[in-house]
């Protein structure tokens, strides 16, 4: 049986702002997603939590531990332009073993097989994203 959190937030989207130490390795990155999956409520997968943002951090503030993440959300508004939107079918996000796949499979089309850094990357349930055809639109003219 799954293992469940003391606290299951609502569903709804989940934002993970990373440092450049954690984009740059994609073990620990796939290791973070875990964690995560645990934290917002099962272990075992994201699902019912569209879309997950994973962000390379780019603001940072000066702590008694040293620099942190900064993950305002008033910095959405400075977007590289290195944005990714990735589509996954609904059974990848019910699995943290394909959604670590998926991960790998993305930021190896981006260039790097070992990491995302550089590239923000939005993974959103295509059950979330109906694409109608013009064939559709204008019907049988």
């Amino acid at each position: 049986m799954p293992e469940l959190t003391e606290s299951r937030p609502e569903a709804g989207p989940v934002r993970l702002t990373i440092p450049a130490s954690v984009a740059n390795d994609l073990d620990g990155l796939q290791e973070t997603l875990v964690d995560l999956a645990g934290r917002i409520g099962c272990r075992y997968c994201h699902s019912g939590r569209d879309p997950l943002y994973l962000k390379t951090a780019n603001e940072y503030t000066l702590g008694d531990d040293g620099l942190e993440p900064e993950p305002s959300p008033w910095i959405e508004g400075l977007a590289t332009g290195r944005n990714v939107d990735v589509l996954v079918p609904d059974s990848v996000t019910h699995d943290i073993e394909l959604l670590k796949r998926a991960v790998a499979i993305t930021v190896g089309k981006l260039g790097c097989l070992a990491c995302c850094s550089g590239f923000d990357i939005t993974f959103r349930r295509e059950s979330a994203v109906l694409a109608l055809t013009e064939q559709e639109v204008r019907g049988s003219e």
